[in-house]
This record gives C-alpha cells, structure tokens and sequence, in this order.
C-alpha cells in the first residue's frame, strides 16, 4: 500500500477509536479560473506534501478536471540534469534533501515511521545524472 494511504488509515482508526483527530492539510491552492496554481517546479502548491513532491526530480501534474477531484491519470515531466544539478548538487544532496522531506511528512502525519527507511532506499538507489 502507498505511505500515505496507510498513514490516512492509521489515521482514521485512531479518530474512531480513541478520538485523536488527525492532522488537516492545507488544500491544492487554485486561481479564481479554477486551475491549479504551481511552484516554480510546476508542482501543484498545498495539498498532502509527501517527499516525492518536496524533494522532486519532476513535475508532476495531475488527471483531476476541477477543485476537489482525484484524477487516476496524470503525467510525469522529468527535471533536466542540468535542473537536478542545480537544485541537489550531489547524489548525497538529493538523499539528505528527501530525507528532510520524509521527516517532515512524518511530523506532519503524511506517513508512518517505518516509511523513513524506504525512502531513504529509494533515494539512494534513484539513478543521480553525471
């Protein structure tokens, strides 16, 4: 299962069971168009901020038609190496930048402790352009 969608599961038998409310997030900003409005990486601001969007090598867009709709499809534009450079410098810069990313989603209940040590593998085994 996704990190996040257990995280919200954990969350939620917590709520019904003992009464701890999870934490809210802040919703994906949009403009008075109705469009989603996007960070400088083209990545959609607000919303749940899981590593992959905090410490990204691409923009990420959506399948959702409007305010509130969860699309299935989406589309995945890779960062130039030139970008990723930039932004990480180094492979050890882009894994100590998703683990910040991770504990950050930790503390904001976005996932689960145990996620901590798969992304950091997964950072470590993400290919870093020479």
């Amino acid at each position: 299962m996704l990190p996040a969608m257990e995280a919200a599961q954990r969350r939620m038998r917590e709520w019904v069971s003992a009464g701890v409310v999870p934490p809210a997030h802040p919703r994906i900003e949009m403009d008075a168009d109705g469009k989603v409005v996007r960070d400088e990486d083209g990545i959609a601001r607000g919303g749940v901020r899981l590593p992959d969007v905090e410490a990204p090598v691409a923009a990420y867009y959506g399948g959702g038609r409007g305010p509130g709709t969860v699309g299935i499809a989406g589309k995945t534009e890779p960062f130039s190496d030139e970008r990723i450079h930039e932004r990480y410098r180094t492979h050890e810069g882009y894994v100590a930048a998703v683990n910040a990313a991770a504990r950050k989603a930790l503390e904001q209940g976005v996932i689960l402790e145990e996620h901590l040590a798969e992304y950091d593998r997964r950072a470590k085994d993400h290919p870093f352009p020479a």
